[in-house]
């Protein structure tokens, strides 16, 4: 109901996504294990929710990783706590809130409340290694992130402030709302950022990307992707009947599989490189199976 009403999608559309079927279980006890595992940190787009890249989830979880996602709670499309209560998603589009400075203000604040539920996550498994037995199995010297539009900008500041992220990674990232302050300070980690060709509706996105990365230590290791729309990035591209992609205008009719194994591809050699050191192959070798990456 919640992405019905959010992006104007017919209800009777949606409904199959009910019974898709994922390659997880629920609720496993993890098998016992001499060895540690890196962690990675997945954090949605706005008006996003946390299992709307499960497709990447499960591939660097089946690859030796343990992946935590989070919903956060008012920029989430919803989010349902344990105890039933609900937190909507609150809306910073300009003609809703009273203008483009009241929306601003909305979205640094949201931003801020994003960084906070990251810093929450790496503080509890930190300090409560108890609190779930897959907790106990993270190699907390070897910490990832990574996320999709807004989550991109979420990745971007959690990494400024907080060391223990080692390495991060970004799906078609909105840049606009980190501020020129923040865009200097740049980054000390290695960035790795796959996205479309062009923002059309938002020239200025790149713009505050490359200057990012002009301040940053190590350059932005950026691929843009031909054809692709912004919720090819996520789940959408997999789940959604070409029925549903006539209506939403942000999915492209490109090769589901294509898409799914490009961006799994470059996300697993990504991480195992940078927090495995396994160098099997490179991103570049990678990107040369996908005609649809442009030349950097």
């Amino acid at each position: 109901e919640a992405l019905s009403k959010e992006y104007k999608i017919p209800l009777s559309l949606l409904k199959k996504t009910k019974k898709i079927k994922t390659n997880s279980y629920y609720d496993v006890e993890p098998a016992a294990s001499n060895e540690n595992y890196p962690l990675i940190i997945f954090s949605h787009g706005k008006g996003g929710y946390k299992s709307q890249n499960s497709v990447q989830c499960e591939e660097l979880a089946s690859n030796g990783y343990v992946v935590v996602s989070v919903d956060h709670s008012y920029d989430a499309l919803i989010t349902v706590f344990s105890d039933g209560t609900i937190a909507p998603y609150v809306s910073d589009n300009p003609k809703k809130v009273g203008g483009q400075i009241e929306a601003d203000k909305i979205t640094n604040k949201k931003l801020s409340s994003r960084v906070s539920d990251v810093r929450f996550i790496l503080d509890n498994i930190w300090n409560a290694k108890n609190y779930h037995p897959i907790f106990s199995l993270i190699d907390t010297s070897k910490v990832g992130m990574f996320g999709h539009s807004f989550g991109v900008a979420t990745t971007v500041l959690s990494a400024q402030t907080d060391h223990r992220i080692k390495s991060i990674a970004g799906l078609d990232g909105w840049f606009e709302p980190i501020s020129a302050e923040q865009l200097d300070l740049g980054l000390k980690v290695p960035f790795l950022h796959l996205g479309r060709k062009k923002w059309r509706f938002n020239p200025k996105n790149y713009d505050n990307m490359e200057r990012l990365s002009n301040n940053s230590a190590d350059s932005i290791s950026h691929f843009p992707i031909k054809r692709l729309q912004h919720f090819d990035f996520m789940d959408g591209s997999q789940l959604a009947s070409t029925s549903i992609k006539f209506v939403v205008a942000y999915l492209s009719s490109y090769n589901k599989e294509k898409i799914k194994n490009l961006l799994n591809d470059m996300l697993l050699t990504y991480f195992d490189h940078e927090l495995k050191q396994k160098s099997v192959t490179t991103l570049d070798e990678v990107s040369k199976r996908f005609r649809i990456i442009s030349d950097k």
